[in-house]
């Protein structure tokens, strides 16, 4: 953990790092995939991209439609981030007919959860979850509600936040503890009412730092068939809020899809008429309060664009699919929108490189730590129908600069990832007794000549950072100095580079009155 911030002026600082960085930069408004994912034993009918999950190491990929136990039994996928290569494929046990086990699916740390809606565990179309151990593909456990009955297609939506999961149904959804497999609570919607019984609740699940959203597409918000959402406690399984849309119009599907990040609550309307008939809509809210912050609707949107048939939250950024969005040329090839969730900014377009017809990319989008994911699954490359999935996650670095001498220790890279919209952590980590000042010059580009030793300064110690742009200082306390920087948010910043080097200065006349430590080279990920 941080100290402090060794400055006061963060947003002064993200100022000048964007103005250093973007001028020689052409922003896109938009750009194409860093790696595309298509599974080894790909068919037709596969639907492989239908969900998606990231946590930013692995990516996991369902395709409810593949026949690996029998005909539309599904099956799983697990990917390397950074590279793209597949690491294994996750099947049930006894997996049936039917089953469409890959319909959902999350991933964190070691543990998969896939959802199969239509496995007949307590009866036909019952549903189930079944758990792995991500690093050797093993089936730990199987998840079926105590009340299970048929016809609740059980697993039909996922999600997990460390020990907790939610899994939703048609009606309900379910809080579990993910490492013993114990059901918690069973979440209904109190205060909504619906046309026939049917409310759309449970299709869609998120949970983030205690709080559950559930979306309710086909409950009466402020008009009929509108839509809700329902915000609930993690620990107590009580509802603490119902989200309507204060402009929804009717069969909006509002909570076909939702997110939640810390206070920030995402929601997408693929339905909604606000703009065209049916071009989508997305909404932010308050998890606090309630409130609505804003309405999200795309510059370029069409009628029938589905904009906010999926929706994911990574830190700043609002990542929002669009599936049937019509993109240079392609009909229905679809895409993800990139909004800051500060504003509601547009910050960048994502496509396939390869988009053609109703592949529908923006199906089912995930995001986190700076990797997005992107499910075609009417992708045709293995077969009609067969599927795939892009990711968008050029890898950032931190790496020390090549040097001759230093007098004062090391510039640490201690918290945070080298993607755009996140903030890294530095630690200068010596102390000097006697200095004024503890420095951190921050630039565009190194000193001429390197990456040999740097600039002699005629004594111990080399300048290896080109005439900064921006120089961070605070009094000096004589133990060693921790620095907060935050990487700029902008678009078309992947693989631009910030150079940082530490320094001291003492009092002068003093024989060492600017002392040096080694040098960072930052290379800026992510999809921006």
């Amino acid at each position: 953990m941080l100290i402090r911030s060794a400055f006061s002026v963060a947003a002064s600082l993200r100022v000048l790092v964007v103005i250093a960085l973007a001028a020689s930069l052409a922003l896109p408004a938009q750009r194409g995939e860093d790696h595309k994912l298509l599974p080894g034993d790909r068919l037709a009918g596969d639907s492989f991209g239908a969900a998606v999950a990231t946590d930013g190491q692995l990516v996991a990929v369902g395709a409810p439609g593949a026949d690996q136990s029998a005909a539309d039994s599904g099956s799983a996928y697990l990917f390397a981030a950074a590279t793209g290569a597949e690491l294994r494929e996750l099947v049930p046990v006894g997996g049936a007919a039917g089953d469409r086990f890959g319909a959902a699916i999350a991933v964190a740390g070691d543990v998969v959860i896939v959802g199969a809606p239509g496995d007949d565990a307590a009866g036909a179309d019952s549903g189930a979850a079944h758990v792995f151990d991500a690093a050797t593909g093993a089936r730990l456990f199987e998840l079926v509600p105590v009340d299970a009955a048929a016809g609740d297609h059980f697993g039909h939506a996922v999600a997990m936040d460390g020990d907790r999961a939610v899994i939703g149904s048609l009606g309900a959804a379910y809080l579990f503890d993910v490492p013993t497999g114990q059901q918690l609570a069973k979440l209904l919607p109190m205060g909504g009412s619906s046309v026939g019984g049917l409310s759309g609740f449970g299709e869609a699940v998120d949970i983030d730092v205690g709080l559950v959203v559930v979306g309710a597409r086909l409950e009466n918000g402020v008009s009929g068939i509108a839509g809700a959402v329902y915000v609930y406690d993690a620990a107590s399984g009580t509802q603490l809020h119902r989200l309507v849309a204060q402009d929804g119009t009717a069969w909006a599907n509002f909570g076909a899809s939702v997110a939640v990040r810390g206070t920030l609550i995402a929601i997408g309307a693929p339905e909604a008429n606000l703009t065209y008939w049916h071009a989508g809509t997305a909404y932010l809210f308050d998890a606090v309060t309630g409130r609505q912050m804003r309405r999200i609707v795309p510059t370029d949107g069409h009628l029938q664009a589905g904009f906010g048939g999926s929706i994911a939250i990574d830190g700043p950024h609002v990542v929002i699919g669009s599936e049937q969005n019509h993109a240079n040329g392609a009909f229905g090839c679809g895409s993800a929108y990139v909004y800051a969730a500060e504003g509601g900014r547009f910050v960048t377009k994502l496509l396939a490189s390869d988009a053609a017809d109703g592949d529908e990319l923006g199906g089912a989008v995930a995001a986190a730590r700076g990797v997005l994911v992107a499910g075609a699954a009417r992708d045709d490359d293995g077969g009609g129908d067969s599927g795939s999935a892009y990711v968008f996650d050029a890898a950032g670095s931190v790496l020390p600069m090549a040097e001759c001498f230093r007098n004062a220790g090391a510039l640490l890279h201690i918290a945070g990832i080298p993607v755009a919209g996140q903030t890294l952590g530095l630690r200068v980590d010596v102390a000097q007794s006697g200095a004024l000042l503890a420095l951190l010059a921050l630039s565009g580009g190194p000193v001429p000549g390197w990456p040999s030793c740097g600039l002699d300064l005629g004594r111990p110690g080399h300048l290896l950072v080109d005439a900064p742009f921006a120089t961070l200082a605070e009094p000096w306390v004589g133990s060693p100095v921790d620095f907060a920087i935050p990487l700029p948010s902008q678009p078309g910043l992947v693989g631009a580079r910030i150079y940082l080097q530490g320094a001291f200065v003492a009092p002068a006349p003093a024989a060492d009155s600017l002392r040096l430590t080694g040098g960072l080279e930052v290379s800026l990920g992510g999809y921006l």
